[in-house]
This record gives structure tokens, sequence and C-alpha cells, in this order.
């Protein structure tokens, strides 16, 4: 056998994740449960199996995978990405993916070379979602709480009567606004930096329907929520979500699948 022969086996085998050809798969009949995500995205190209024909939908999935899979959910960013990394500056198959992702800045950890190959958890998948609905705006950011908004306006009008700008006490919010638009950009900024110093805005939290995330880290907990909000990443019977569980190829299919009907549906992407 071939040493070229034996280097397409060893690809097929452990690049399990494709933006390639459609497959149906000896262990996934059509009772599985996630029967149709993997058949939808087989047939679109977006995931493929093993070289026995299998699809192994019990395993677990690799960061690099899930990576992969996220940036091939849109074709222009698939192309964008393979041109920014072209083949002759790959050291592996998957730095056309992660290095888009890190280039858009759409990762919430900085994994070591080795960490692209262990499995992705839960939570660091509905983190990804959370990253890449913001960059496709799917997510209102806005900050809408007006007690926040009042503390800084009130603010930015004590710096203004304070640093002398104005000895008018009864001084509006856009006449103090008025006056740091007009002022050297040195000294505007300083205003407003006054005005946001000690200012802390939390959302108001909404009660989460998960019972096992509230010692995660805070941006790890609202992307939870926001994952299960857009409808991409769902919770068990029991009221978890698991998040530092392993996530399989089978769960997988099921938000990718998911995560590609919202980007349509929202005209993010062309069918």
């Amino acid at each position: 056998m071939s040493k070229n022969v034996i280097a397409l086996i060893i690809i097929a085998l452990f690049i399990s994740v494709s933006c390639s050809f459609a497959k149906t798969f000896s262990d996934v009949d059509a009772n599985h449960w996630a029967n149709q995500y993997i058949d939808s995205l087989s047939n679109s190209g977006v995931i493929n199996g093993y070289e026995d024909g299998t699809y192994r939908p019990q395993n677990s999935v690799t960061r690099a995978e899930f990576m992969k899979l996220m940036v091939c959910s849109d074709p222009k960013m698939e192309r964008n990405a393979k041109f920014n990394t072209p083949d002759e500056n790959r050291a592996n198959w998957y730095d056309p993916y992660t290095n888009y992702i890190r280039y858009l800045k759409l990762s919430s950890y900085n994994y070591l070379p080795e960490e692209f190959n262990q499995p992705i958890t839960r939570v660091e998948i509905a983190t990804f979602i959370k990253n890449f609905a913001d960059l496709y705006k799917l997510i209102d950011n806005k900050i809408t709480d007006t007690a926040v908004v009042d503390q800084t306006q009130k603010q930015l009008i004590s710096a203004v009567i304070e640093k002398g700008y104005s000895k008018n006490k009864n001084l509006t919010y856009k006449e103090a606004w008025d006056i740091v638009t007009g002022l050297p950009e040195d000294e505007a900024n300083e205003i407003k930096s006054i005005a946001l110093s000690g200012i802390k805005y939390t959302p108001k939290e909404e009660k989460s329907k998960f019972n096992d995330i509230d010692d995660l880290l805070y941006i790890q907990s609202t992307a939870v929520k926001e994952a299960e909000k857009l409808g991409i990443i769902n919770g068990y019977e029991d009221g978890s979500f698991k998040p530092k569980n392993n996530v399989t190829r089978a769960e997988v299919s099921a938000i990718i699948f998911r995560w590609m009907n919202l980007l349509k549906d929202n005209n993010k992407i062309k069918e």
C-alpha cells in the first residue's frame, strides 16, 4: 500500500468532521433521535463520518472539530478562513478554522496547541454560540437599565460643574453633554471617565431554567442562558445543564442544525 493511500486513510479516520460530501451511516438508523440532524448536515456537506461508514454518534467532539463546524456553518466564513490560512501555512488540519476564530475574537478561551484535540464541554459550546450570535447581531446587548443611565448622567453633570466648565448648579444633562462635546478630546475623555467611574452595570438577572449553572463564571452562565434562549442548546429533564459534560457527535449535529437554521431564518446566510 502506497504512502499516499495510507495518508488518506489516516485523514479519513481522524478528521471526522468535514465540509464535504453527504453519506448515510450504518450506525444511525431512522429511529435514532438525531437522525434528522445528522442526515440534513450530511446532505448539505457540513459533516461526514468515518471511512468504515459509521458516524459514531456517541463519540465525543473535540474543540477543533466544533470550531470547524461553526465556521463551516457559513459558506462565506469558511471561504475566508481557508483564504486567510492557505495550505502551505497549515501545521494542523484545523488551523484555518481556529486561526479565523481567533482573528475574529470569537473564542473566550486561550487554548494551548495540545488542547484543540481535547473534548469540548457544553459550557464551552454555549460561549462559542454566544460569541458567534453577537457577531451576527442576533443578541441585543444594549444597556437599558434606567438606574445606571440616570447615575451616569448625574455623574457627568457633577464632573462638568466640579471641573469648572459651568457654574450653573441646575445644569441639565443635555447642556452638560453639549459642553463635553465641545471640549478638547483629552479633557472630554477625562469628564467621560469620571462620569463612568464606579458604574458597574450588571444586567437584571433572568431566572435560569437550569439548576446547576450558578457557580459558573458570569460570562459562562450568561452564554448558557443566551444559547438556550436562542433555541440552540437545551438542558436535561432534571432541570440541569451539565456544563462540564463533554458533547457527543449526535448532540453536536442537533446544535449545528439549529444554529444554521437560526442564521437562515435571520437572513444571515443564503440557502
